[in-house]
């Protein structure tokens, strides 16, 4: 089986190799101009191999922030010169066909000059993207209407956090101003749908202490991502559940909003049957629940057509796909879930949060906030 340090280190040279190509080489600079700029953007494209070499994990290097922002950044540049050039070699196509029929099409400039224009584009874009990837999120209210909301639920509020990754990169600095943020909405309920963390309890325990301020009226509910399973989820439920969260392992609690039933379920990854454990469960999750309002916390989307009796699916795990152009890719890989909300078949709902952190593995976002997801329940009229 390939590691997934060859085959990610595999794909970025392939990436690069394709960025020299379209970019590099068509240019008219000096011979040395044009090696320095792939020897650059080589070393760019294959970070993975760099976090290692420098004594650290390519999953969860441990560098300073600052080394790992630039890395991340660089990264970037990479990666947007791999989409812009796919945009401009289709365009290179076009003109070439247009040119076999009679028109004087060509690609604007020389080649120097796109690849210049290129380079300082992608540089901006790739710092945006890592800064964007870092910065504490905004709030972003979703209306979920549901037929037949009871009239004591108008307005009931729910708080989702995901995607945390509280680890090399992201701290508790951070992690302090999301709780802050979090209990500004004053929620009647806060939800975290796993991937909490990239790194062990004896590292990251005081790193995420933060979540002991999380408030609710009726309290923080969660489940496992994949990643706590990397990291020895059966110590890190004990750290999680001293923070007064309550982890839901395919089972629910019932709270009481003015009177009327909520009913939260959660379901493990299915990270953890892979590793011998149970797998994620909806039906037993929901076993002898009272009536109302049903929420399901399960951390990756893709099943959600599966997890039937539930009003509401409340998912993260794709990052929304971090970089806009990447989107499709991501959602073939989710069964088209990828972002936002989804509309289910069994007349339930989905929603797939950007999330509210990001893996330090892959610290880019262009056009895919994270977010701190504030959900209130309206009546569908």
């Amino acid at each position: 089986m390939i590691s997934p340090l060859v085959m990610l280190s595999t794909l970025s040279g392939l990436m690069l190799v394709y960025v020299v190509i379209s970019w590099v080489l068509p240019s008219e600079g000096h011979f040395l101009i044009k090696a320095l700029i792939a020897l650059l953007l080589a070393l760019a494209s294959q970070k993975y191999l760099i976090y290692g070499s420098m004594g650290a994990s390519f999953f969860a290097p441990a560098l300073s922030e600052g080394i790992l922002f630039f890395l991340e950044a660089c990264y970037g540049i990479v990666i947007i010169l791999f989409a812009m050039g796919l945009c401009k070699d289709v365009i290179a196509l076009i003109c070439l066909a247009g040119q076999k029929t009679g028109f004087a099409w060509h690609l604007p400039f020389s080649g120097s000059t796109r690849l210049a224009g290129a380079l300082t584009l992608a540089s901006i874009l790739g710092f945006y993207s890592a800064w964007s990837a870092v910065k504490v999120p905004d709030v972003k209210t979703v209306s979920i209407e549901i037929p037949d909301l009871p009239p004591a639920l108008e307005g009931f509020s729910v708080v989702q956090l995901t995607d945390l990754h509280i680890g090399p990169l992201l701290k508790k600095a951070w992690l302090g101003r999301v709780v802050e943020k979090t209990n500004a909405t004053l929620p009647d309920a806060v939800v975290i749908t796993g991937d909490f963390i990239d790194g062990t309890v004896d590292a990251l325990c005081d790193e995420l202490s933060p979540l002991a301020g999380l408030r609710a009226k009726a309290g923080v509910f969660a489940c496992t991502g994949n990643h706590e399973y990397y990291y020895d989820y059966g110590a890190w439920r004990t750290v999680l559940e001293n923070f007064g969260i309550t982890m839901l392992h395919n089972e629910h609690r019932t709270i009481t909003i003015n009177g009327a039933a909520v009913v939260i379920a959660g379901v493990p990854d299915p990270t953890e049957a892979k590793m011998g454990g149970e797998s994620p469960d909806p039906v037993k999750a929901f076993e002898n629940a009272a009536q109302g309002l049903r929420i399901l916390l399960a951390h990756q989307p893709r099943d959600a057509n599966e997890n039937v009796n539930a009003d509401l699916q409340l998912s993260g795990h794709t990052h929304g796909g971090q970089m806009f152009f990447m989107q499709p890719f991501i959602a073939r890989f989710n069964n088209g879930f990828v972002a936002q909300r989804y509309d289910l078949k069994d007349g339930g709902q989905l929603y797939v949060s950007h999330g509210t952190g990001i893996w330090n593995g892959f610290s880019l976002r262009l056009g895919v906030a994270s977010e701190i997801t504030r959900l209130i329940f309206k009546k569908a009229i």
